[in-house]
């Protein structure tokens, strides 16, 4: 069984190696989760607030998709990041996963091999 540490240690891994598949997004949120519970998520209301507008946009963007398509949105989101959820759920976990992209990508120049000692 994989603990906390070991899942956040490993899906950083994965995105340092660049070694994501098609649904390795759908885990952000959950690493954010457990980073987020051990004090490692320091964001502003601001820089919250930024990336839920900027989730709100990528989720209407697949919405309009998904009806051009004819597809359901759950079917759409499905692939990437947020698992079966839709409506606030998605936003906050597509929110989530764009926060976490951001700052994996300041450890990753920083050199940073672990988050969680």
């Amino acid at each position: 069984m994989i603990d906390d540490k070991q899942f956040a240690n490993e899906y950083y891994r994965k995105y340092r190696e660049n070694e994501f598949s098609e649904c390795s997004a759908s885990y952000a949120y959950m690493t954010y989760d457990i980073l987020n519970k051990r004090g490692l998520i320091h964001l502003s209301k601001e820089q919250k607030a930024d990336y839920l507008a900027q989730a709100t946009k990528d989720y209407e963007s697949r919405q309009w998709e998904s009806e051009k398509q004819g597809v359901s949105i759950s079917a759409l989101l499905n692939v990437g990041t947020v698992f079966n959820h839709t409506g606030q759920t998605a936003i906050n976990n597509i929110a989530k996963e764009l926060a976490l992209m951001d700052l994996f990508a300041v450890w990753k120049e920083q050199g940073r091999i672990r988050i969680i000692q």
